[in-house]
């Protein structure tokens, strides 16, 4: 079986193979450098194995079979194919109250409708909540539509409860489950705000507390408000 020394990044994978020229300094010297190229003899690589783990515990690095990169690359095409874009029609037409009750996002009086997609443990969505009920107070007359969508408390009702007034809610929140959320939408990082038109037609796609806690965010909404 060939073997790869694999850097893990928060978001992503970067899949690189490492040839071995017989020194072991060698082989880490090409891990810190960046200077990636085909493993010949893998045995070698894990006769080597331990004597770089203690670089490997040190860093992002760890050495896994070419089959299971392959896996992992499956399963991130299967996840970019679940990941709703921009121009795309938006799947999911209602989300639950806390009572379990079915409520449609979409409204006659809407011009777009902004779903921030967070839960309660999330500190950056957290963070959010100033920027989200800033925009509903400002925008809901002008035809601005927000709901929270929180994937993971469902059913912890006393709970949120006393979130929402800690954190002065005043947009309406419903609730899914993770699972949904991943398959039908390819979310999994928190914040993520998604914007659709009246005709739920996805307009933005906005991942991280970064990507729309600028006045840019606003404008957009601003300049979405008024086509």
């Amino acid at each position: 079986m060939d073997y790869s020394i694999q850097k893990l990044s928060p978001i992503s994978y970067q899949r690189i193979a490492w040839g071995y020229g017989g020194d072991t300094s060698v082989l880490t010297e090409r891990i810190v450098s960046g200077d990636c190229s085909e493993i010949y003899d893998s045995t070698l690589l894990i006769k080597v194995q331990g004597e770089i783990q203690s670089y490997l515990r040190d860093s992002n690095y760890t050495l896994i079979s070419n089959d299971s990169v392959e896996a992992l690359e499956r399963q991130d095409e299967e996840k970019q194919k679940k990941v709703i874009l921009k121009g795309q029609h938006f799947p999911i037409g209602h989300f639950h109250s806390i009572d379990g009750k079915d409520i449609y996002i979409r409204r006659q009086d809407s011009k777009i409708i902004l779903l921030d997609f967070s839960y309660m443990g999330c500190e950056p969505c957290r963070l959010a909540i100033p920027i989200i009920r800033n925009l509903y107070d400002k925008y809901r007359d002008s035809g601005l539509s927000v709901w929270g969508i929180d994937p993971f408390d469902k059913g912890e009702k006393e709970i949120f409860e006393r979130y929402k007034t800690k954190y002065y809610l005043s947009y309406p929140v419903l609730f899914s489950d993770k699972k949904t959320v991943y398959d039908y939408l390819g979310i999994e990082g928190y914040p993520t705000v998604v914007i659709l038109d009246s005709n739920m037609n996805v307009l933005e796609r906005l991942e991280g507390l970064d990507s729309f806690s600028s006045l840019d965010f606003e404008t957009t909404i601003a300049q979405l408000l008024k086509k």
